[in-house]
């Protein structure tokens, strides 16, 4: 008896701890920040970012779905039903993960009658991955998120469940009541661009649509009008990859029309001639903190300032550049004459803890190449931000090494970057976003660098003739 009463015991222990772990696994409280994203509402032409939803007022509910999902199409009368119930409480989106979702949702949004905005998110490329919810890219569908006002994940289920509007409704009342303080936030936005190559204008051939410094000043201009504390940083290779002075100075003069807060020195820089560009540098914020520069009587940093401090309201971003001395392996000797170019690996290790005292937020500003910028990543602390150049890599979404963010934006100038940060109170990072205006056909080139392109094209036909003669 007194045996058979320990085996039932241990059976419904058992039981019970079953029980538990079915629950957790579909089901679950956390409290984590909730990932930001920004996807195209389906059907208008408005983009959604979850950051810009979170406003200290309303819950909001994500939840993920295909259309191939059946446990997914369970769950939408009861989503129609709470998005009307708690329409002064809470917002309920629904994620879609099609690849295609312009070719599936008409006939899906007609045959389940869904009532809720959609957000596009092919593949789950932008918001699925950070969610969890793509994993070895498979879905694992549904998976509905709970977002409280301070911008956290709250619940979290896995699944279709039957009671699923009982248990949301039980969750926007519980996080409604909840009053929450927003703390003090403050915006950064970083802009960024690379490797112009002294390409002036695109060919907008189908080879090559993208590009051309005229659209990018065009770009640049109208982003530091609609934010007058936007920091424009660019990571060289601006002038052209051959010495070419005419280009040069064209380009230059182009550059002129930005408010650049830095532009890191690059191969193609120092390749129309060391004396030629520090003349440039003296009205263009030309910079390299590890090259140095010798005349006849001495040695010294091409920059007098090793790296620049900028203030956005009370944060302050402490900005450096640097140039891989590696990248000169073939260069013609001749232009490295008066030339040094330190070691960065160890010139960063001593200068960043430095910047690090000064600054709220730590920039490199890199013409090392994407392999060199993982690596300063891995090996150096301190540093928030590597905008890499030289190696013309795409950083689609930001690559994470440690605590360090790389982005890159790629070949020839086609687009230009801009990620923002969200500080918090005490100037910590709070969250960030990334994207990328396309200099396409869209963006018409600015006026003035229109003008200048069309002296340019005349300077080069009068050449042109004068080599006939």
């Amino acid at each position: 008896m007194i045996e058979r009463d320990i085996k039932m015991k241990c059976y419904l222990t058992m039981f019970f701890v079953l029980c538990f772990s079915l629950v957790s696994a579909f089901c679950e409280t956390v409290n984590t920040p909730a990932p930001d994203f920004k996807l195209q509402e389906y059907g208008t032409e408005n983009s959604v970012a979850l950051s810009s939803l979170v406003d200290n007022k309303n819950i909001i509910i994500l939840n993920f779905f295909d259309s191939h999902c059946e446990p997914c199409k369970k769950e939408i009368p009861k989503l129609n039903t709470l998005s009307k119930k708690h329409a002064n409480l809470a917002k309920i989106y629904m994620v879609c993960l099609d690849e295609k979702p312009e070719n599936v949702m008409p006939e899906y949004l007609k045959q389940n009658k869904v009532e809720i905005p959609i957000l596009s998110d092919p593949l789950g490329y932008r918001a699925g991955e950070k969610y969890g919810v793509i994993k070895f890219g498979a879905a694992e569908i549904p998976q509905l998120f709970v977002i409280g006002k301070d911008g956290r994940v709250h619940r979290h289920y896995k699944g279709y469940h039957e009671d699923i509007e009982e248990l949301l409704s039980k969750d926007i009342t519980e996080l409604s009541a909840q009053t929450y303080v927003k703390p003090k936030e403050t915006a950064i936005e970083i802009v960024y661009a690379g490797s112009s190559n002294g390409l002036l204008e695109s060919c907008d051939c189908p080879q090559n649509p993208f590009g051309g410094i005229v659209r990018k000043v065009a770009a640049l201009n109208k982003i530091k009008s609609d934010n007058p504390d936007a920091i424009l940083l660019d990571s060289g290779d601006y002038l052209p990859p051959r010495p070419d002075k005419v280009l040069a100075e064209y380009s230059c003069n182009m550059i002129k029309m930005i408010a650049y807060d830095m532009i890191s020195v690059g191969d193609q820089e120092i390749l129309q001639g060391i004396d030629y560009l520090k003349d440039k540098a003296k009205e263009i914020p030309f910079y390299s903190s590890n090259l140095t520069t010798c005349d006849d009587k001495m040695c010294y940093p091409f920059n007098k300032d090793r790296y620049i401090i900028k203030k956005v309201g009370d944060v302050k971003i402490g900005i450096i550049s640097v140039l891989n001395p590696e990248i000169f392996f073939l260069f013609p000797k001749d232009k490295l004459k008066d030339v040094k170019i330190l070691n960065m690996m160890e010139y960063l290790k001593d200068i960043i803890p430095g910047i690090k005292k000064e600054a709220d937020i730590v920039v490199l500003v890199s013409h090392c190449g994407d392999e060199q910028d993982n690596k300063i990543a891995q090996d150096i602390e301190g540093i928030d931000l590597i905008i890499g150049g030289h190696s013309q890599t795409f950083n689609k979404i930001p690559l994470k090494v440690n605590n360090t963010l790389i982005v890159q934006g790629g070949q020839n100038s086609h687009r230009v970057g801009i990620i923002k940060f969200k500080l918090g109170d005490k100037k910590q990072i709070l969250s960030y976003s990334n994207d990328f205006v396309l200099l396409n056909k869209d963006i018409a080139g600015d006026p003035k660098a229109v003008v200048l392109l069309e002296k340019y094209k005349k300077e080069l036909k009068e050449k042109a003739k004068e080599l006939v003669k």
